[in-house]
């Protein structure tokens, strides 16, 4: 593929505008931009038919009645520095759960095996907060990881025996603790069937509006859509000829492929996984982080698609499979009526590698792009809809895949500090202690470089191994941007 940068006459029936336009429009929706609002109507429905979104289904049957696991919830940290009015808290958050639908929902058993659930939508009641006793002279850090220690052992939204989001509960709460007169800490874990990463800068920008100390609580604007309305419209967008071509590309894209990356573990794989995770950092410096940016520009690429090249690279080296396929999620926002939504809009895209030996790294980063821009078009489309179409095709009746193994993930998702009436609210980094998957790769763009970390589950691989494989990412990372023009071999093995 001619990229921005080639010299060479294109290939007969190569399109280098429509491929930097497609490259442009995934640096867009990599960037958290809404790229259309146009098309098929997305519209407020109050009387429309309750139904699940696809990403909800497959979470639902995923948890296969274990709601209350801590993997199904997601813990935020936030920080609070400045005079707190607990009242004017309490009424913000009060207003987010009246204002988004998907805070006060619960879900019922659909009937038959695999059938969605039903979503009932309840009255707005209160935010659970639980204000905890206040401490004096300790590490915030280590009070933040006591705190999501103790939120892991809570049951959330049910307890074991009733639906999700029995009674109208809410299915998100917090805890507040104060650690001196204008510092506090503020967790909040919602369920992953009604939030997602990008919700947690939802919420944080909320928070800053509608907390308003000292004056009457700010009502809360209605919505122009909610989640429930996004849910009918995905429905009716991909139950025709849209959901068929999406998942035609797909299963194209994955026939074949392997069903397992075979990672080398520490300990024996449990016939059923307890999903207990950990994290270590991976901190790329600035130096290193512009020149794979530069390498990127080369090829007409995003700095995402040099990060995953690097990551096959190394799997490959791991496991020995040239063959590599992970996954990556993917916003699912594209449409701007859902860019201020809170819930589970989370979709996975599956990418698949060839990891050849003979190919520069220039000519791997080039294969890479030209895989993600193709399967850009098609990454709303619902992956367990892909699931099911292989599975329906496989004799055996079931397909499993390394793209819900192993993940990489470039979060770009609009996440900073917000102040308001002296108060500002900023995010903070949370240690995982849950896992749906069996490692991931995640990094954020921050000045002065990367930083992010590689969650793992902590049953299958200690931390010793996962701090070995940092170290090996990091040095393919070097050696690429150092000799862009070598073979690929020489990066299957660890440096000399």
């Amino acid at each position: 593929m001619t990229t921005t940068e080639d010299t060479r006459p294109a290939p007969r029936g190569a399109d280098p505008d429509g491929d930097r336009k497609r490259l442009l429009r995934l640096m867009r929706a990599r960037k958290g931009l809404a790229v259309s609002s146009g098309g098929d109507e997305l519209r407020r429905d109050p009387e429309g038919p309750a139904v699940t979104a696809f990403s909800q289904q497959s979470l639902w049957n995923g948890m296969r009645g274990a709601t209350t696991h801590p993997v199904w919830r997601m813990c935020q940290g936030i920080g609070l520095r400045g005079p707190l009015d607990l009242p004017a808290l309490q009424a913000a958050l009060d207003a987010i759960v009246a204002r988004h639908e998907v805070l006060r929902t619960r879900y019922l058993p659909g009937g038959q095996d695999g059938a969605p659930p039903v979503p009932v939508v309840a009255e707005p009641c209160a935010f659970p907060l639980r204000v905890a006793h206040a401490v004096e002279s300790v590490d915030p850090a280590s009070v933040l990881e006591e705190l999501v220690s103790q939120e892991t052992r809570r049951p959330l939204g049910a307890d074991g025996t009733r639906p999700l989001g029995a009674d109208g509960a809410p299915v998100i709460r917090g805890s507040l603790l104060r650690l001196s007169d204008e510092e506090h800490l503020l967790l909040v874990a919602a369920h992953r069937m009604a939030y997602d990463g990008w919700s947690r800068g939802v919420l944080l920008r909320e928070l800053g509006t509608f907390y308003s100390p000292g004056a009457a609580p700010v009502a809360p604007a209605p919505l122009p859509v909610q989640y429930g309305d996004f849910a009918r419209w995905q429905r009716a967008r991909y139950s025709g000829e849209d959901a068929e071509e999406g998942v035609a590309y797909w299963t194209r894209r994955l026939a074949g492929a392997p069903s397992t990356l075979g990672l080398p573990t520490d300990l024996p794989r449990p016939a059923v996984r307890n999903h207990a995770g950990d994290g270590l950092p991976v901190i790329i410096d600035a130096e290193l982080t512009e020149a794979l940016g530069r390498l990127a520009r080369e090829r007409g690429a995003t700095l995402f698609m040099v990060l995953h090249t690097a990551w096959a690279i190394l799997l490959a080296r791991l496991t020995g499979e040239r063959d590599i396929v992970v996954g990556t999620p993917v916003a699912n926002r594209q449409r701007t009526e859902v860019e201020g939504l809170l819930g589970y809009f989370a979709n996975v895209a599956a990418l698949r590698t060839t990891v050849d030996g003979e190919l520069t790294v220039r000519g791997l980063i080039d294969q890479v792009k030209e895989m993600i821009l193709a399967g850009h078009p098609h990454q709303g489309v619902p992956f367990g809809a892909v699931v099911r179409a292989m599975a329906e095709a496989s004799p055996s009746g079931r397909w499993d895949t390394p793209a819900l193994q192993i993940m990489i993930n470039l979060v770009n998702t609009p996440l900073g500090a917000v102040t308001s009436h002296g108060l500002t609210f900023s995010p903070l980094v949370t240690a995982p202690r849950a896992t749906e998957y069996e490692v991931s790769l995640i990094f954020a763009e921050r000045e002065g470089g990367l930083a992010g970390g590689v969650v793992y589950a902590a049953e299958l691989f200690s931390r010793a191994t996962i701090a070995r494989w940092i170290d090996q990412y990091t040095d393919v990372l070097r050696r690429m941007t150092a000799a862009p023009d070598d073979p690929v071999a020489t990066l299957l093995a660890p440096a000399p």
